[in-house]
């Protein structure tokens, strides 16, 4: 194991010499809120316990006894002003402690991670590079450069940091679960799930482990098996966290992918009852009703969507797809349209909503409409997307051929490809109904159903 700026010379150190009980709770509190900073956004702050009972303990309520020192007394202080965010008083209560122990490792580990959380990972480094090579049978400051490396995106170094306070403390959760972050920035989806796994074992009301080892076996697992996994990692957050939008639609989507819509629509009914307003769950409450036939309580699910609030311009797009496909399935190709348009201003880059309004215009025996959308949508679309829908697209008056674009490897989106292949083909029919030839068979065969 190693990092940058590692000392290179040893000397005598003056060890911590506080009760074991004291110690053991104050070392790991030191350590609670180091992942809140480095957790991906969309995870909320930790909560539940992290390790065996009883050993986090507000700092506020750890009244130091009379025997403690002045040093320990700064180092209770800062770990209290850890806790609440206040880094820059954290910074002054651990500098003055070192101060007064300038061998104690802890306090050196302390400053360190205080001035990583004020933005100075210059100065940082070495002291918890220092503190950690030097004491490598001390909890935190293997755990503290294991979290600092993950903070600043050396997620390989940080695996061996945090895998030694792992092994040193294995009842402790927190340097599992950094572990997993570690792994799942690295893309290996399974050792992280592996590690959440363990993590959630050692404290099973580590809410936050839960929600990212349900998301990451319904994102990455395969089979039936990993998404019945990640339904009971969600109904843990549920559970944990009762009437929280996000873990309400993580759960229901779930659900949904087990064919559960029964239960997935009474977990967003419950969520509403609650006050929870999210344009989310109304569009998948929508989404699950028009799976049941329920076309009227889907249309005003959707439309209650797509009145949002949403937070950003992209949030309506899907609602007002969702509503053209079902006015387009009834016939209603009128309201379709409006509702396509909608979905292409507010997604200008979302192929499916040009394919399926193309549909319509050669439906209606179109041509042009639907050859000038494509076109419009193979200029907004990104490189990805526009190979598919520029089969559809016309050259000299007649749509170009799909071997032309579309050739082997092809990067079009593979569920978008048979739409914009029958666009194209049906571009081509109409032509050949107004006296002209067809663009090949390649079209023709396409065309078939």
């Amino acid at each position: 194991m190693s990092v940058d700026n590692p000392m290179t010379h040893q000397h005598n150190v003056t060890r911590f010499t506080a009760v074991a009980s004291w110690r053991r709770s104050i070392l790991v509190l030191c350590a609670l809120g180091v992942l809140v900073g480095m957790r991906p956004a969309p995870l909320a702050p930790v909560t539940g316990s992290l390790g065996s009972p009883g050993v986090f303990v507000n700092a506020q309520e750890q009244a130091p006894p009379a025997e403690l020192t002045e040093f320990q007394v700064l180092m209770i202080a800062g770990a209290a002003a850890m806790q609440n965010g206040d880094f820059e008083a954290a910074l002054e209560a651990f500098d003055d402690a070192l101060g007064l122990e300038p061998d104690d490792l802890i306090a050196r580990s302390q400053v360190g991670r205080a001035l990583l959380e004020l933005g100075n990972s210059d100065e940082a480094l070495p002291l918890l590079s220092q503190a950690a090579q030097l004491g490598p049978d001390l909890f935190v400051t293997q755990f503290n450069l294991g979290t600092a490396l993950l903070r600043v995106g050396q997620h390989q170094e940080a695996i061996d940091w945090l895998r030694a306070a792992s092994q040193l403390n294995p009842e402790v959760a927190l340097p599992r679960y950094g572990l997993a972050l570690a792994y799942a920035a690295l893309g290996d989806h399974a050792r992280a799930i592996t590690e959440l796994e363990e993590c959630v074992a050692v404290a099973p009301q580590t809410t936050d482990a839960w929600l990212l080892l349900g998301r990451l076996l319904a994102e990455h697992g395969t089979g039936l098996e990993a998404v019945l996994k990640a339904a009971e990692a969600f109904e843990k957050v549920v559970e944990q966290r009762p009437h929280e939008g996000d873990s309400c639609l993580a759960l229901s989507r779930a659900y949904r992918r087990l064919s559960l819509p029964e239960q997935a629509l009474s977990l967003i009914g419950d969520c509403e009852r609650a006050g929870i307003e999210d344009p989310r769950l109304y569009l998948l409450k929508g989404r699950l009703q028009l799976q049941m036939g329920d076309f009227t309580e889907a249309r005003t699910s959707l439309l209650r969507a797509a009145e949002g609030p949403h937070e950003g311009p992209l949030g309506a797009a899907p609602s007002h797809l969702e509503l053209a496909v079902m006015s387009d399935n009834q016939g209603d190709f009128d309201t379709a349209i409006t509702e396509y348009e909608r979905a292409i201003e507010l997604r200008p880059r979302g192929m499916n909503a040009y394919v399926r309004l193309a549909d319509i215009y050669v439906k209606r025996r179109q041509p042009e409409a639907a050859d000038e959308l494509l076109a419009r949508g193979i200029r907004a679309a990104p490189p990805v997307s526009a190979p598919g829908a520029m089969s559809g697209a016309s050259r000299n008056g007649r749509p170009r051929r799909c071997r032309d674009v579309l050739p082997a490897g092809s990067g079009a989106q593979p569920r978008l490809t048979g739409r914009l292949l029958h666009a194209s083909a049906g571009v081509a029919g109409s032509w050949q109904d107004r006296g002209e030839p067809a663009d090949d068979g390649t079209l023709q065969h396409a065309h078939r159903r």
